[in-house]
């Protein structure tokens, strides 16, 4: 299906957000954006959009078999950067920690056996945290979206409609929007979430004729206004600072999200294949900037950075990695046989 170009530019805004929230990984713990873990909620509301917007245009009798199809499309495109991501890792600590920290070679190995081949195969988020830390939320989605996309494939359309609109209400009322990845509450953010989108979806076809109907600049203001409050309030770390706005910031996400994708305002007419490039780059960018940030560290560990260079080295660094592991990936043939087999197929 086609792409929603503004859509495509708020995946890529939110992956450069996501990346201010990881700037405490390259030594600077006293930054704004810090507040910005909240846009992996934005991904969940997305993923759920376009799952249940998936399922309605392929209707299938055996449920379970679609599922698990559905689930191999939306990931093994991730895997390569996954896996490349990983290695890189493991090579890079490893590789410091025999020349800064005494490091045997049996550390190295023993590195290598812990957790790595589990970060390879994207279950880490099972039992522990990966070594790419952003991967917690692919590891998590991994593993619960084959449920999810059995979920999504409800019969009755009005029972999933309660389902997804209560069952946040009562999770976000009685956990919050805390941020919290560790087992089990990884697996049901991530679930709750993408239930979220479900609705989106929802509201965007069924009150089709109602967008239509009303104004297009109001809406339009309204859109971009919940846009820019959370980056806003995440740029001062407002959540930090005990003001209770975790729950606000996922609201404006489902108001901006439910407009943007309904096609009632002037941002539907953005256009451009630039644009659409950097929603695609968003992906690799998310799982690759967390291993830039490593390597900024060390240097830092060694060379004494400051901290304005320790930022202009992350995220060029961070972009330009993106868009050559992009391209490289993007020419691997034998992957994307594989992709036209899998994720491509009709």
């Amino acid at each position: 299906m086609k792409r929603s170009a503004n859509v495509e530019l708020l995946r890529f805004m939110a992956a450069l957000l996501i990346m201010g929230r990881h700037i405490y990984h390259i030594g600077i713990l006293d930054h704004p954006f810090y507040d910005c873990w909240i846009y992996v909620e934005f991904f969940l509301l997305i993923t759920g959009y376009f799952t249940a917007r998936h399922f309605d245009h392929h209707v299938s009798e055996d449920k379970a078999a679609a599922a698990v199809k559905y689930t191999v499309k939306k990931f093994l495109p991730i895997v390569p950067y996954a896996v490349i991501a990983s290695v890189l890792a493991w090579v890079t600590q490893g590789v410091y920690g025999l020349l800064f920290e005494n490091w045997s070679m049996e550390s190295f190995i023993d590195n290598f056996l812990g957790d790595f081949v589990f970060d390879l195969l994207l279950i880490s988020g099972s039992y522990t945290r990966p070594l790419i830390a952003p991967l917690w939320y692919v590891s998590a989605m991994l593993i619960v979206f084959p449920l999810f996309a059995l979920f999504v494939q409800l019969k009755n359309r009005y029972l999933r409609l309660i389902l997804c609109t209560f069952v946040p209400i009562m999770y976000f009322g009685w956990v919050g929007v805390s941020g919290k990845r560790d087992f089990p509450h990884d697996m049901l953010r991530v679930f709750v979430g993408m239930m979220l989108g479900v609705v989106i979806y929802e509201i965007t076809v069924q009150g089709k004729k109602v967008f239509e109907s009303m104004n297009k600049l109001v809406l339009t203001v309204i859109e971009v206004l919940s846009i820019i409050f959370p980056i806003y309030a995440c740029y001062n770390n407002w959540a930090g600072k005990g003001f209770t706005s975790a729950r606000l910031y996922l609201l404006c996400f489902f108001v901006t999200l439910t407009l943007s994708l309904s096609g009632a305002t002037y941002t539907s007419g953005i256009r451009g294949n630039v644009i659409t490039y950097l929603g695609r780059l968003s992906m690799p960018l998310y799982v690759i900037h967390w291993y830039i940030g490593t390597l900024v560290n060390d240097a830092d560990s060694v060379l004494s950075l400051s901290d304005p260079i320790c930022i202009a080295l992350y995220y060029p660094a961070s972009i330009i990695a993106a868009m050559i592991f992009m391209a490289i990936i993007g020419r691997w043939k034998w992957f994307n046989n594989i992709l036209r087999m899998v994720v491509y197929e009709k």
